[in-house]
């Protein structure tokens, strides 16, 4: 079995090129998780999608995605309708967010995982999800220029703290009846405590990962994947257009 292991780049235009008008809309952008297995093939992939992009459609994202990984063009249609099937939930996601009030700060806990090739960096860090200021593009940018890293673990980083604020968000959706959506309010992170806990590490660290240590990273995000299918499946969702573009280029590792 060819298994690829593939990073999507979110590409971004300097101000001083002339801009489609597509680039002047609105940036919301969603972590797409992958792990499909067709005719021997398998695909392990994680990349950030623009939910207002119109330039590329995921049918065609895919049949591109295919033809760079020289995998048979019949396996575009699963991961089109993969792709799809997240935009949608993402989409109905933040209709429903749009209905809470958030007041305050609102910190959580971030823990991140990050591999590219066997290099591994892990941190943990506090996010104030009511903070317009935070931007995990930019973090990701500086943590990787203070680290010396390169750019593949800028989308690697990013990804990460997005589908942890994604998946904390919709948890917190679905534990409340639709019906009456309260004023949310995460529970304070307490300084005190985190000093006393020495096994919390808050500072990045990098290492050499073996390759047991990869794939039981590999497995876990299988998992956590398989279980968001699951959520999906079981919730009965109302149409959402399902034309929700992207543009988006690739870079691809193995190991």
């Amino acid at each position: 079995m060819k298994i690829f292991y593939c990073l999507i780049l979110i590409s971004y235009l300097p101000d001083t090129f002339e801009q489609p008008e597509n680039f002047k809309k609105q940036t919301d952008l969603i972590p797409i998780s992958l792990d499909l297995e067709h005719n021997g093939y398998k695909i392990r992939e994680t990349f950030l999608w623009n939910l207002h992009e119109k330039q590329i459609t995921p049918e065609q994202f895919s049949e591109i995605l295919c033809e760079d990984l020289e995998v048979p063009q019949s396996f575009a249609k699963e991961i089109a309708e993969s792709l799809i099937e997240q935009i949608e939930d993402y989409s109905i996601f933040k209709g429903l967010l749009s209905t809470y009030n958030f007041t305050g700060e609102q910190r959580v806990l971030i823990n991140l995982e990050a591999y590219v090739g066997k290099l591994q960096y892990t941190d943990q860090i506090e996010w104030d999800l009511n903070c317009s200021d935070n931007n995990p593009e930019h973090f990701a940018e500086v943590v990787c220029a203070d680290l010396g890293l390169s750019g593949e673990f800028v989308a690697v980083i990013s990804h990460g703290i997005r589908e942890q604020i994604y998946f904390k968000l919709k948890d917190l959706i679905e534990s409340h009846s639709l019906e009456k959506l309260p004023a949310v309010s995460f529970p304070p992170v307490r300084v005190e405590e985190i000093k006393k806990n020495e096994k919390i590490a808050w500072e990045p660290h990098l290492e050499i990962a073996s390759e047991e240590v990869i794939e039981h990273y590999l497995n876990a995000k299988l998992r956590e994947t398989r279980r968001l299918n699951r959520s999906r499946k079981r919730r009965k969702t109302s149409e959402v257009p399902s034309k929700l573009r992207a543009r988006t280029t690739k870079s691809v590792y193995t190991f």
